[in-house]
């Protein structure tokens, strides 16, 4: 039987990780291929964290970009960024899965001086206007952009053929993207983080599209896990 393709496209070092998560099972199970649709840039804004009394971070890029937190107070969206802002001198907390459910919690118990949000160049879901609205003043500060990639000629002569592919996508911006450069064939299968990542496919890929029972990390190798077991023993 041959072996399904499992198409990574996240940012290589983001894609690695994931995959090292993966058990070895699931590893010796597919054929895996990287075509990276994201690049991350550092950008160098000038940074005086002085007048804010917390941060916000939406993603561990944020983090990682972003000078050290020096036990500075940091609220964060998902588990593994509260854990990379830990490990990077914030005083982190988890404040929700996604950002809807941290700038509800912030509004729940709002905490006290403005806050800057440090962020990438692309960013949806307005979360310094809505917390500014909720009356935590928030600056947005970026701190990396996300260029995009075209996908590698390997992985859009697997995409063509006649093996099956599995892709796990992450973003509603790279799922946007891997759609406008990819044709709707029964051999792709795409896994979504989340509802709006399955959303910005457009309406394509829908035959055998999984969601992920949550937006974190966890719940995406749990989901690409059991697909690559239907598959291989289908």
């Amino acid at each position: 039987m041959t072996k399904p393709i499992l198409l990574l496209t996240r940012p290589e070092q983001s894609a690695r990780r994931f995959a090292a998560q993966l058990s070895e099972l699931a590893r010796a199970r597919t054929r895996l291929l990287m075509s990276p649709l994201m690049r991350i840039e550092p950008l160098s804004p000038r940074y005086d964290l002085g007048p804010y009394a917390g941060v916000v971070f939406t993603s561990a890029n944020g983090v990682v970009n972003a000078p050290p937190g020096e036990g500075r107070p940091a609220y964060c969206v998902g588990p593994y960024t509260a854990e990379v802002a830990n490990g990077r001198g914030w005083r982190a907390q988890m404040c929700g899965l996604e950002a809807n459910e941290m700038v509800a919690r912030l509004g729940a118990e709002p905490v006290a001086g403005p806050l800057a949000h440090l962020a990438g160049a692309h960013r949806r879901g307005e979360v310094a206007q809505r917390l500014s609205a909720l009356g935590m003043h928030t600056d947005v500060i970026e701190t990396y952009d996300q260029r995009l990639l075209n996908l590698s000629d390997e992985a859009q002569s697997s995409l063509g053929g006649t093996e099956l592919v599995l892709v796990p996508l992450f973003s509603p911006r790279s799922a946007a993207h891997f759609a406008a450069q990819t044709e709707d064939r029964d051999n792709i299968s795409v896994i979504a983080l989340s509802k709006p990542v399955a959303e910005a496919l457009d309406g394509r890929f829908q035959q055998g599209l999984g969601i992920a029972d949550e937006p974190t990390g966890a719940s995406m190798v749990e989901a690409v896990e059991k697909r690559i077991t239907r598959a291989t023993l289908a």
